[in-house]
């Protein structure tokens, strides 16, 4: 779509993901896992993140996030709790998955909402939506979260064109 900059990326050792992020943010492709980026993910497991796209100084992003399925073969086995610990990180509080929607089989949408507090200790209502899938045994999530405020008034609508157009593609060749 116009607005929207196209993100693909190889996943070792055999997928692919690719999903559009709004064109003006700073993308950060995170090669090795063990790296944790600062900020916005500061709380949320290392090795998690793959890539992600972010306003920074709207505290804004959208980006996939890989895990272990664990015994999951398909996304409706993954836990509210699974998906919260990714999304959210270990700092939030009264962290909530809203709704999950199949979009077709093994692939969801999902909103939530949570609040994070800064090292200021100013706590704000975000706001998340992410679409879901497990392939090959491993968990891919294309997540986006914003303010509450922001979500509402206008980026609620850019991260859900973002999210739903994540793919992964298992058994590519690059």
């Amino acid at each position: 779509p116009s607005g929207f900059g196209l993100i693909v990326t190889k996943i070792k050792p055999d997928a692919v993901v690719s999903f559009v992020h709004p064109s003006g943010w700073l993308l950060n492709e995170e090669v090795d896992l063990a790296i944790d980026r600062p900020r916005l993910d500061k709380s949320r497991p290392k090795g998690k993140s793959i890539v992600r796209a972010a306003e920074y100084r709207k505290a804004e992003e959208v980006g996939v996030f890989l895990d272990d399925a664990g015994s999951a073969s398909t996304v409706e086995d993954v836990s509210n709790r699974t998906l919260l610990d990714i999304l959210t990180g270990e700092g939030a509080t009264d962290a909530k998955i809203i709704s999950r929607v199949a979009l077709e089989p093994n692939r969801q949408l999902i909103t939530g909402k949570f609040v994070t507090v800064t090292d200021a200790a100013y706590a704000f209502d975000r706001r998340l939506i992410a679409v879901a899938t497990v392939v090959g045994g491993r968990l891919f999530i294309c997540a986006g979260e914003a303010t509450d405020k922001r979500y509402k008034k206008s980026t609620g609508a850019l991260l859900e064109t973002s999210v739903r157009s994540f793919q992964v593609a298992k058994g590519v060749l690059i």
